[in-house]
């Protein structure tokens, strides 16, 4: 690119010539982008009684619109030093982990304004796997899939928008593993504060189940076990509970099972114990769902599955009878060869959540809830996702909109 120097320089002087008939020293600046003036002013130190009022700053505030590192003050009076002990305000936000497994801090302004819409131009950092309304002065406990617990200051958390990246595990915790994301956010009330009676119920991809009482996790330490796993095995989901409420667990493994069973005889246990099983698994299977059924009226609930051959079904709950825990249960699909289940979940029969299908080489592709067809447990669903015949798709999230 050719720059014309001469009719910059003549810019600049019209703007010194404009400060000389104020009585200024007769400087002046353009900032230049591209070939195109993107700012310029003239001195304006004596109108401003401010000796920094040079032409070239003002031009650089006009065009970047930051406030300074420092100021000047003038008075000594005038300086005070930070203070931990100085009152903040108090910010409500919403923290979030995405399916790409970074962690966000959502001012709940800006969640309540954003349009949640998945679209073409959608990524896996608008899919929240989980998220947890808060403010910015409280500590949050971050439960993981490795079964660890790590305690993370809101306030520290970097703010982002709603469809933005946020940050990895790894850089807010350096002791996590690469492969480590957060399954469940709890605040800091609900296990350190004084009425805290709530428990957690941790459940397993290998059909484990964990039930602990919050206030077990107030430690004081910053980083700890939350449960002790088999080697292989991980946290798949989290659930706060509050006692009293009539709750029942489900279980869906990706080989097609399904086990609807009490919660009876799950027994209270400490902080790093390894629970009990939920489900009895056969050779090789794994859970692809496991999760608490609260106080629904059971007509009004479906259970929604779908297939990595991107295969669809809503079958009513009201075809499972409640049973014991550690049953093997009953068939929920038939799947083709290869086919498994990978994403299954209990909803409301007038639900009008959207789902993002993770295909190969991460193309998404989303459908809604309310078209997915109602069908009994025994039938092999429809396609909701168009796959090719030689790929599956590699997961399926829910597109949260709502805390």
């Amino acid at each position: 690119m050719i720059i014309n120097a001469e009719m910059y320089m003549k810019q600049a002087l019209k703007q010194a010539k404009k400060a000389a008939e104020h009585d200024e020293v007769p400087i002046g600046a353009v900032i230049v982008r591209g070939g195109k003036v993107i700012a310029r002013a003239g001195n304006y130190k004596e109108r401003g009684c401010d000796a920094t009022l040079h032409a070239e700053m003002l031009a650089i505030k006009k065009q970047y619109k930051t406030d300074r590192k420092t100021v000047i003050l003038a008075t000594e009076e005038k300086y005070k030093i930070p203070s931990d002990l100085d009152e903040k305000p108090i910010v409500d936000v919403v923290i979030a982990s995405s399916a790409s497994g970074m962690i966000k801090k959502i001012l709940l302004k800006n969640f309540n304004m954003t349009t949640k819409e998945f679209g073409a131009s959608g990524s896996l950092n608008e899919v929240h796997t989980t998220m947890l309304k808060t403010d910015t002065t409280k500590t949050v406990y971050a439960f993981t899939n490795l079964g660890m617990c790590y305690k993370l200051q809101v306030a520290n958390i970097p703010e982002v928008k709603f469809k933005d990246k946020g940050v990895a595990l790894k850089k807010m915790v350096a002791d996590a593993s690469e492969n480590e994301y957060v399954v469940k956010f709890v605040v800091d009330n609900d296990i350190t504060g004084k009425d805290a009676t709530n428990e957690l119920w941790f459940f397993t991809k290998e059909g484990m189940v964990k039930r602990t009482y919050a206030s077990e996790y107030g430690l004081l330490k910053v980083a700890f076990e939350a449960m002790k796993l088999r080697e292989g095995d991980e946290i798949i989901n989290i659930e706060n509970v509050i006692p009293g409420e009539e709750t029942s667990m489900f279980f869906v493994t990706k080989d097609g099972m399904s086990l609807y069973a009490e919660v009876t005889d799950v027994p209270l246990q400490g902080r790093i114990s390894i629970g009990v099983k939920g489900i009895g698994l056969n050779d090789g299977d794994l859970c692809a769902y496991t999760g608490m059924h609260v106080g629904y009226v059971q007509k009004e609930m479906e259970i929604l599955l779908v297939t990595n051959k991107g295969n669809a079904k809503r079958v009513k709950l009201n075809e499972w009878e409640l049973s014991a825990r550690h049953r093997k249960g009953v068939k929920i699909l038939s799947p083709e060869p290869k086919e498994k289940i990978i994403f299954a979940g209990l909803y409301d029969a007038k639900a009008t959540t959207t789902f993002v299908a993770q295909k190969v080489m991460l193309e998404l592709a989303s459908f809604a809830y309310k078209k997915v067809s109602v069908e009994s447990r025994v039938s092999k669903g429809k396609p909701s996702v168009k796959v090719k015949a030689a790929e599956f798709l590699e997961a399926v999230y829910e597109y949260k909109t709502e805390l």
